[in-house]
């Protein structure tokens, strides 16, 4: 792969969900099957871009989460790898979502949601929405952000920019 020509953007831009998923240390079906849980980053979004800025890749997540405990944990985990988290904020009437994985005998696992990690990217990107897609080289889309009429039409409105510059 050839390196990019100076001055053109690098970055991959993903618009997405970040949430704690809260995965069970020993099986059990039913949340009061298992009594010890340990926090892991989650949502598809969140989980692309630390696998790509931990490959070296300059990657954005345009999102955010609950300012609480929770959210920090997550903006913690985003930075330590290698995240740019410009575009990720802290919004005080959210409540972070956490996501209890349990896994049964056989492997098999349940999900019992609180909280919601949907609605963060208008207020994010809202204004900054056609600078950051210029500054990006790429655009990455999770169907998350397809499920709220404002948040869908952000997100489609960032795929005809990426497309309108000849980003991928």
């Amino acid at each position: 792969m050839s390196e990019p020509a100076a001055g053109h953007p690098t970055r991959t831009l993903c618009l997405g969900e970040a949430l704690v998923d809260m995965v069970s240390e020993r099986p059990g079906r039913e949340l009061t099957e298992v009594d010890c849980f340990s926090p892991h980053l989650g949502g598809v979004a969140a989980n692309v871009t630390v696998v790509a800025a931990r490959a070296g890749a300059p990657v954005a997540l345009a999102g955010g989460a609950g300012d609480d405990v929770w959210g920090e944990w997550l903006l913690g985990r985003l930075r330590k790898a290698g995240v740019d988290v410009s575009l990720f904020a802290l919004i005080p009437e959210l409540e972070t979502q956490l996501a209890f994985v349990t896994v049964d005998a056989e492997g098999e696992p349940a999900y019992h949601v609180r909280g919601r990690a949907t609605g963060t990217i208008v207020p994010v990107l809202g204004e900054r929405l056609e600078r950051s897609v210029s500054e990006s080289a790429a655009l990455f889309i999770s169907t998350n952000t397809l499920v709220g009429g404002e948040e869908r039409a952000l997100t489609m409105r960032a795929r005809e920019l990426a497309i309108g510059l000849d980003r991928r």
